[in-house]
C-alpha cells in the first residue's frame, strides 16, 4: 500500500502545484468549495454502515451489505437530487448551484468508490486499491490540465468529478464477481449487527466532514475566493504526506486491528502504540523538510497572488503534527465501540473551526482564524490520541 501510494502522492503533489500556478488561487477556492461539499455529502450516501464492511463476520455478510449499499446509494441519490432541484427553484442562493449539483453527485462517487475500498479491503485485495490511488491522481491531474484551456473557472472541478467516476468503473471492474442480489434479510441483519455505526458513526463522521470541510466555505463568505484558494492549498501541501501515510496504513490497520480485537486483544495495543510512533517519527521528517527547503521553493515557484501560502503552511503545521499520530489509527474507535467519543470529538472540533472563523472575522485578520485552528485542533487530536491508548491498554493487562 505505502509503495503504490508513495508515486501517486509525488505525482499527485507537482500535479497539483503545477496546475495551482495555471489556475490561479481564486480558481482554487471555487475547487476547494465542491470538495468541501462532496466530502460532506459522500457522508450521507451509506449512512456509515460501510465501515461494517470490514468488520462483518463472514465475507458472505460482507458482500450482502456491500451489494445492498450500492442500491440504497442510488436510491439517496435520486431522492437528493430531486431535493436539490426544489431548492434552487425555490431559494436565491448566493453561489454557482452547479457547483453544488456536482458536488452532491460526486459525494455519490466518492461513497461507492469507499464501499468498493472497504470491500477489496476485507478480501485482503490491498494491490487494486494502491492501483486505484494511483489512476485517480492521475486521471485528475490529465484531465485538469487539459481543461484549463477550455474552462478555466470549472476546469478543476470537472477534472476531479470525472476521474472519480472513472476510479469507479475500475473497482466494478474489480469487484464485480463478489455482488450478490438484493437480500433483506441479510441487510437487516448487517443493520442489527452494526447499529453502533449508523447511532454514532453516522453523525460523528457527518460532523467531521463538516469541522474539517467548512473553513474553506467560510473562509470564502468572509475572507473571499483568493484567501480560500490559499488556506486550501497550505491544508492540501500539508496533508498530501499525511493522506500518503493514512492511505497506504488506514485499512490494513483496520483489518490487523479487528482480528486482534477478536482473536487477541493483549496484541492490539502493542500494535496501536508502534503504529502511532513510527506515524509520528515519519511525517515529522517530511514537516521539517516542508518548513524549511519546502517554504523555500514554494516562494520562488508561486507568484504574489499566493502570498499568503508559506505562512499558512507554517502557521498549521503543528495541527498536522497532531493529526498523523491519531488519524491513520481513528478506526480503532469503531473497533471497541467507543464511536460516541468520536462523536464528541468531532463536535468539539467543528466548534474550533466555527470559533476560529469568528475571531479571525473579529480581528479582521485571517491569520487569528489559522492559529486558533492550529492549536486547539491539534490539540483535539493529542486528547484522543492519549484517551484512545489509555484505553487499550487494558486488553494488555
Amino acid at each position: 500500500m505505502f509503495k503504490g501510494n508513495v508515486v501517486s502522492q509525488i505525482l499527485g503533489v507537482i500535479g497539483a502545484l503545477v496546475l495551482a500556478k495555471l489556475y490561479g488561487p481564486e480558481h482554487y477556492g471555487i475547487y476547494a468549495v465542491y470538495i468541501g461539499l462532496a466530502s460532506i455529502f459522500s457522508i450521507l450516501f451509506t449512512l456509515q454502515l460501510d465501515l461494517g464492511i470490514v468488520t462483518s463476520i463472514t465475507s458472505k455478510l460482507a458482500k450482502y451489505l456491500a451489494s445492498s449499499l450500492i442500491r440504497l446509494s442510488f436510491l439517496i441519490l435520486v431522492l437528493g437530487l430531486i431535493v436539490i432541484t426544489v431548492l434552487n427553484n425555490t431559494i436565491d442562493f448566493n453561489f454557482p448551484f452547479e457547483i453544488i449539483y456536482l458536488a452532491f453527485i460526486g459525494g455519490w462517487l466518492m461513497a461507492n468508490n469507499k464501499i468498493q475500498e472497504y470491500l477489496l479491503t476485507k478480501n485482503d485485495q490491498f494491490k487494486y486499491i494502491s492501483r486505484g490511488k494511483f489512476i485517480l491522481t492521475f486521471l485528475i491531474i490529465s484531465i485538469q490540465a487539459i481543461l484549463f484551456k477550455i474552462n478555466p473557472t470549472y476546469g478543476l472541478v470537472i477534472g476531479t468529478f470525472t476521474a472519480t467516476l472513472g476510479l469507479l468503473f475500475y473497482y466494478i471492474k474489480k469487484n464485480i464477481s463478489h455482488w450478490t442480489p438484493l437480500n433483506i434479510k441479510a441487510l437487516k441483519k448487517s443493520i442489527a449487527h452494526h447499529q453502533n455505526l449508523w447511532r454514532y458513526a453516522l453523525p460523528s463522521n457527518l460532523i467531521n466532514a463538516l469541522a474539517i470541510n467548512i473553513l474553506p466555505l467560510l473562509i470564502v463568505t468572509f475572507f473571499g475566493k483568493a484567501i480560500s484558494g490559499n488556506y486550501s492549498m497550505a491544508f492540501k501541501i500539508l496533508a498530501t504526506p499525511l493522506l500518503l501515510i493514512s492511505s497506504s496504513i488506514s485499512n490494513v490497520y483496520y483489518q490487523k486491528a479487528t482480528k486482534f480485537y477478536f482473536k487477541s486483544k493483549e496484541k492490539l495495543y502493542r500494535f496501536t502504540y508502534k503504529i502511532v510512533i513510527q506515524n509520528l517519527l515519519l511525517y515529522s521528517t517530511i514537516l521539517i523538510a516542508i518548513n524549511t527547503i519546502g517554504l523555500y521553493l514554494i516562494e520562488l515557484f508561486f507568484d504574489e497572488k499566493w502570498l499568503f501560502l508559506p505562512k499558512f503552511v507554517l502557521l498549521l503545521s503543528f495541527l498536522f503534527i497532531c493529526r498523523c499520530t491519531f488519524t491513520p489509527i481513528s478506526h480503532i474507535l469503531t473497533i471497541i465501540h467507543k464511536n460516541h467519543i468520536s462523536l464528541l470529538f468531532n463536535l468539539y472540533l467543528l466548534i474550533v473551526n466555527i470559533l476560529a472563523i469568528y475571531i479571525g472575522y473579529y480581528h479582521n485578520n485571517i491569520d487569528f482564524t489559522i492559529v486558533t485552528l492550529s492549536l486547539l485542533g491539534g490539540a483535539g487530536y493529542l486528547l484522543v490520541l492519549i484517551y484512545s491508548l489509555r484505553l487499550i491498554k487494558t486488553f494488555k493487562r
